[in-house]
């Protein structure tokens, strides 16, 4: 495919993939396909030193045997029982850790075979097919074959007779071996192995010897050419990545720009694509239908603050004209009409505050908190509803964005028994929805988000000269940050939540979900985490030795106890 100083163009024709009209590159994808290509490199060179068959295909099957469980709820007692017993046999693995050839081997064949007799039974039941139940058996099998496969292809002596006596005499054929080490079994092991049998070795221990030699040599052959498949990708990647990058700088503003249209020899006039696809194609995740996310976009225009003040500014006051008298706001809606939703979410309205104070603070504009915006009109959400779409009318009522910025703050300052703000339908992650479905769950987290705007929103004040209110708001964090300590800590890191009945969410004596990673991050963002360095340092060391997986180079958002 044509490429501009190494950069692919943004848009081509999928049959001749010629370039389409106009001729565009676009700075950040190419620095996201560039990072990605870079990590494939890594991550490529790498291999030869893992395992063939490492710690993760036990993982893999793992997951895919949750989903099958979960999926197979309603199946049938003996299909039932066969998971179980296949759960209970991959968490043996999964405690053990096999490292012997052989021992993984049988192993793997067995569970091949099991999970071939739950597809089995699948097949006799009505419906699987459609509840796609059947479709994760068989992709259980396949992961199964595939692995037993793949190491009986690289290590096919470990299905010979040969020798005799087996290959308790030989450790080294029964260990998994690296790519790299299988590589050069033909050198290394091979003479090792041919001087054990000695000009006295009978004639079937010779014939064992032939076959031996011959099942190495071709697992070294094996090895070594997808050692150099594996070194020609990297090699590819390495090359793919190299772009020239000056053409995309933007000397008068020190900025790269988010592209360059090729045809016109001109850079695209915008400081960055959040500033393009975010506030004005609103194109982002979960909002392909150009709405505006409240929290979604005031996230966005923060990280434009250095290099679009006067964008920022505008979608300042853009979102308090989507907050309602009470100090919620819409979570998202449509312009140019304005419909969306109202919803008990508990995070989205301070946003606002936290995102003004950025604003306000780094540009040292105080003039936009007396920019006087309408409130909007809109029925409440009922008890019962998370949520509901409306559309609501503008209110004659209009108040400062300061004051706007009050209102989402006392909003804001409603806690549960813990002294802990309540969590409402969800707080910043969506999916704990039901954490306090019924009005008395309470969240961590959002604690500590809201220690950082009641601390950032003091400064504001002060400079305003309302005192009270600075007071006001230094006290309330004061007092959380107490409640933090006091209901928040578990012991070895920050927990995540609390439920309606006040059972805690992000703690040790949680099945699943037992550290969540934000609340942990937060902890230090805010500076709330205790009062010495040495709380955070555990909270953090807590998150990484339980959520980060060296070997596969994966950080979970929240880790599930196995």
């Amino acid at each position: 495919m044509e490429r501009h100083r190494g950069h692919f163009y943004n848009w081509y024709d999928t049959e001749s993939l010629k370039p389409l009209e106009p001729a565009y590159i676009s700075t950040v994808d190419s620095g996201n396909l560039a990072g990605h290509l870079l990590t494939l490199r890594s991550g490529l060179l790498a291999l030869a030193d893992q395992k063939i068959l490492g710690f993760r295909w036990i993982e893999g099957l793992s997951d895919t045997l949750e989903i099958l469980g979960d999926m197979a709820g309603g199946a049938g007692g003996d299909t039932s029982t066969r998971i179980a017993q296949l759960q209970k046999d991959l968490a043996s693995a999964l405690d053990s850790r096999p490292t012997k050839l052989l021992t993984t081997q049988r192993r793997l064949a067995r569970l091949a075979a099991s999970a071939a007799i739950v597809l089995e039974k699948l097949d006799a039941e009505p419906g699987a097919s459609e509840s796609g139940v059947k479709g994760w058996a068989n992709a259980l099998v396949r992961q199964c074959r595939d692995a037993l496969d793949d190491l009986t292809f690289l290590t096919p002596w470990s299905l010979s007779s040969a020798p005799p006596n087996g290959f308790g005499d030989f450790p080294s054929m029964d260990e998994i071996p690296t790519l790299r080490q299988l590589a050069r079994f033909d050198v290394e092991a091979l003479p090792t192995i041919e001087d054990r049998f000695g000009p006295d070795a009978t004639v079937e221990e010779r014939e064992g010897l032939v076959e031996i030699r011959s099942l190495v040599t071709a697992a070294s052959q094996r090895a070594r050419r997808r050692m150099a498949v594996i070194e020609r990708l990297a090699l590819e990647s390495g090359e793919l990545a190299r772009m020239k990058v000056g053409f995309l700088f933007d000397k008068a503003r020190r900025l790269l720009a988010i592209g360059y249209n090729v045809g016109e020899r001109r850079l695209t006039p915008a400081g960055t694509d959040s500033a393009t696809v975010f506030s004005s194609t609103r194109s982002g995740a979960y909002q392909s239908g150009g709405a505006f996310g409240f929290r979604d976009q005031l996230q966005d225009a923060m990280a434009l603050i250095h290099a679009e003040p006067h964008l920022v500014r505008e979608h300042l006051l853009r979102c308090a004209a989507r907050q309602f008298p009470e100090g919620d706001v819409q979570r998202w809606w449509h312009p140019p009409s304005g419909r969306g939703v109202r919803t008990r979410c508990s995070d989205d309205y301070l946003w606002l505050p936290l995102a003004t104070c950025r604003y306000v603070l780094s540009s040292g504009d105080t003039g936009v908190l007396d920019e006087s915006v309408h409130f909007i009109r809109g029925r409440q959400v009922k008890i019962g509803e998370d949520s509901c779409y409306d559309l609501p009318e503008r209110s004659e009522e209009a108040a400062s964005l300061y004051e706007h910025c009050v209102r989402a703050i006392l909003n804001g300052l409603k806690f549960g028994k813990h002294g802990l703000p309540l969590i409402g339908s969800g707080d910043w992650n969506d999916g704990m929805n039901l954490v306090g479905e019924h009005g008395k769950g309470e969240s961590v987290w959002l604690g500590f988000f809201l220690y950082e705007v009641l601390m950032q929103f003091t400064e504001v004040a002060r400079t305003r000269g309302d005192h009270a209110f600075a007071q006001h708001c230094q006290r309330k964090a004061e007092e959380l940050r107490r409640n933090l300590e006091q209901h928040g800590w578990d012991g070895g890191w920050y927990r995540r939540a609390y439920f309606d009945d006040g059972s805690p969410l992000g703690s040790f004596s949680n099945p699943e979900c037992q550290i969540d990673s934000i609340a942990q991050s937060w902890s230090v963002l805010s500076g709330t985490a205790g009062t010495t360095i040495e709380k955070r340092v555990e909270s953090l060391t807590g998150c990484f030795q339980r959520s980060c997986r060296l070997e596969t180079g994966v950080t979970k958002y929240y880790r599930k106890m196995i």
